[in-house]
């Protein structure tokens, strides 16, 4: 998974693995999904979008077509509903309170002999309701409620540890591919 962290927000710019068990592919998200703009302050609302789009030919899936093309399309609407103090289990942080809902909308489309056909199209929404910190020594959601819409809760997690990462956290700017 590759994201951004920059002065306009934290976004998704795409993943890299081996899908179809046929070697190592990336799919980007153009563009980037931002799941939170920066500044991110009491009172903000507004609406992301982003296209995923991923491709193997049928020999290498095992198909009998020339190729396969799964897309994601995601729109985020996203309002800052409140802010205050949060307590973990590893402290306390100021936090701002982050109403989200998600809606996927995934299509799997075939091409053989120059034509397309929809093999699986499908949507599905999400609701989260995250709180963000600044805080340093947290970074990543301190906690996520995922809810129906009507404001039952589903589930919940929170961060247990500090994340770490595999690149240098020195590194002041980079980009990766």
């Amino acid at each position: 998974m590759f994201i951004e962290n920059n002065s306009t927000g934290l976004g998704f710019l795409g993943f890299a693995g081996d899908f179809f068990g046929s070697g190592l592919k990336a799919a980007t998200i153009t563009p980037p999904d931002y799941i939170l703009k920066f500044p991110a302050t009491y009172g903000d609302n507004y609406v992301t979008s982003g296209t995923q789009r991923l491709s193997a030919t049928g020999a290498e899936i095992g198909q009998p077509v020339d190729s396969i093309v799964m897309t994601s399309h995601i729109e985020r609407t996203v309002d800052i509903s409140g802010w205050g103090s949060l307590t973990t289990p590893m402290g306390t942080f100021d936090a701002i309170l982050v109403d989200e809902m998600q809606i996927t909308t995934d299509t799997t489309m075939a091409y053989a002999m120059g034509m397309g056909q929809v093999v699986d199209n499908s949507v599905d929404t999400s609701y989260n309701l995250m709180f963000w910190t600044t805080d340093a020594s947290a970074g990543f959601p301190l906690m996520e409620f995922g809810h129906n819409g009507a404001g039952t809760i589903y589930g919940v997690s929170w961060l247990k540890a500090s994340p770490t990462t595999d690149i240098s956290e020195n590194e002041t700017n980079f980009v990766a591919y």
